[in-house]
């Protein structure tokens, strides 16, 4: 299987910036279909590979408002994260 290496979008054309971060979360969580069940289903899955870890650290790329990470950070003592995302909205 061969994956596209770039994308014809740039960050700029995204809307991000005109999202709350509320609204962002509603459309995320609407639009992945199994939204609920594969958050679920990661933090089962992280929290038996790194709950017992001295120090666990994470990079979270295109991190949107932080849904994710902050599940992950919830489950996971000891948790770094380094968030990335090029939507200063988003991180706000």
């Amino acid at each position: 299987m061969q994956y596209a290496k770039t994308t014809n979008v740039k960050a700029s054309d995204l809307n991000y910036d005109r999202y709350t971060s509320s609204a962002y979360d509603r459309d995320i969580v609407n639009s992945i279909p199994f939204h609920k069940a594969l958050h679920q289903h990661l933090i089962s899955y992280v929290t038996k590979k790194f709950a017992k870890k001295e120090k666990v650290e994470m990079i979270d790329l295109g991190v949107g408002t932080g849904i994710t990470s902050k599940l992950i950070q919830d489950s996971v003592k000891n948790l770094h994260i380094d968030a990335v995302d090029f939507s200063q909205q988003m991180l706000a």
